[in-house]
């Protein structure tokens, strides 16, 4: 009996990804992750900054779980300010945890909270690591992937760029049973290669994803020069792509120059990268 009740929530996670992941439910534009609101001044600064760079979508934190239970919850009418002021500026509200297994319902129910303070969400992002490393994981990846399905609006995974190659343990066949993937594809302390961009878009298109949203780093382990050269070796098979994180962004006229002059590319075809 024991084997069988992964395979239930497997299959159920199948049948709810076949009803609910559709075209469309990715990012459009570029797109910047959110650490704390406050790191950019004012909502009306942050909107400003926001539309001078050209996004078109945020993803704010929402929560930080932790093992004890004990969660760090950012929502607040602080939040819902500036999650206005970003669409006043033209730029789409997500939300982004950091989860933590069996922890699924909090998250759910947070979203849901954040939709009745205005924050205005159209979809939420996950960013499952360490917490779901491991095969003995797989099960509570399926259930809490299952819970925030529930939910019926666009979800986003993000994790190790590496993929399936680095990173053979992680249970990638249900965290691809999602709407989009975004490989997160900086190489901060510069061993992974110069092919590594154009592998981590490889190794998520054979994990499963079809809809892959690029995330670049701009933190001060990048270079102006650096993060150029990110750009350029990524196909562009996206409609969309992103940076983590505006903190680091915002303080550097340097390194926002090249987000601010990037024009996004022509979409190709995933096939020719694969």
């Amino acid at each position: 009996m024991g084997p069988a009740v992964p395979l239930a929530l497997a299959a159920a996670t199948s049948m709810a990804a076949a009803a609910l992941v559709a075209p469309g439910r990715e990012p459009k534009g570029k797109g910047v992750f959110i650490r704390s609101v406050r790191h950019c001044g004012s909502p009306q600064k942050c909107g400003e900054y926001v539309k001078r760079m050209g996004f078109k979508w945020v993803a704010i934190l929402l929560a930080w779980q932790k093992p004890n239970g004990r969660s760090t919850v950012y929502l607040n009418r602080e939040l819902a300010a500036y999650a206005r002021a970003f669409r006043k500026a033209g730029a789409k509200v997500w939300l982004w945890a950091w989860p933590e297994p069996g922890q699924s319902w909090e998250l759910v129910d947070l979203y849901m909270k954040a939709k009745r303070l205005g924050v205005g969400p159209v979809g939420f992002i996950v960013d499952p690591e360490g917490p779901y490393y491991g095969r003995r994981f797989e099960s509570a990846a399926a259930r809490d992937l299952l819970s925030w399905k529930l939910l019926a609006v666009p979800l986003g995974v993000t994790t190790y760029g590496g993929g399936p190659a680095h990173h053979p343990s992680f249970a990638w066949d249900v965290w691809s049973q999602t709407d989009f993937g975004i490989p997160q594809i900086y190489d901060s302390k510069h061993r992974l290669g110069a092919d590594y961009p154009r592998f981590a878009i490889k190794q998520w298109a054979a994990a499963g994803w079809t809809r892959i949203v690029p995330a670049w780093g701009a933190s001060d382990k990048h270079s102006p020069n650096d993060m150029r050269w990110h750009i350029q070796q990524t196909p562009p098979i996206y409609r969309a792509a992103c940076w983590w994180d505006l903190y680091w962004l915002i303080r550097s006229n340097k390194r926002s120059a090249v987000i601010e002059n990037m024009r996004m590319p022509k979409r190709e075809k995933l096939a020719r990268v694969a």
